[in-house]
């Protein structure tokens, strides 16, 4: 899917890889960092697929590389940031926001 899909030099891209009553799965690409917010009504869980950047989850930063998983909790602050050249590919679930939400729908899955 990814080989298919991947963003390179294009503008940002969600593909979103499944949805349910209790979560949605989307594939993110992008290249540049992702301002601060919080998901009122679900978990994310973030796993790296490709790329290098830091994630600051309530004022605590963490690298993120291939291989790497990230909790965070519902209504935890959170921005992504990219370092290097490529894009961040990282696979985001959220637990506890179901498909057809307004937030789900008004941010098409990204974090």
């Amino acid at each position: 899917f990814l080989e298919k899909n991947y963003v390179g030099r294009a503008p940002p891209k969600n593909s979103q890889l499944g949805c349910s009553g209790g979560g949605t799965a989307t594939l993110m690409q992008f290249k540049e960092s992702v301002p601060e917010h919080t998901h009122a009504d679900a978990d994310e869980y973030l796993y790296v697929v490709a790329g290098i950047g830091e994630v600051r989850i309530g004022g605590t930063n963490q690298p993120l590389a291939a291989s790497v998983f990230v909790q965070i909790p519902r209504t935890m602050a959170h921005t992504l940031t990219v370092r290097g050249k490529t894009p961040l590919v990282v696979l985001s679930i959220k637990a506890g926001e179901p498909c057809g939400t307004a937030t789900a729908a008004r941010t098409g899955g990204r974090p």
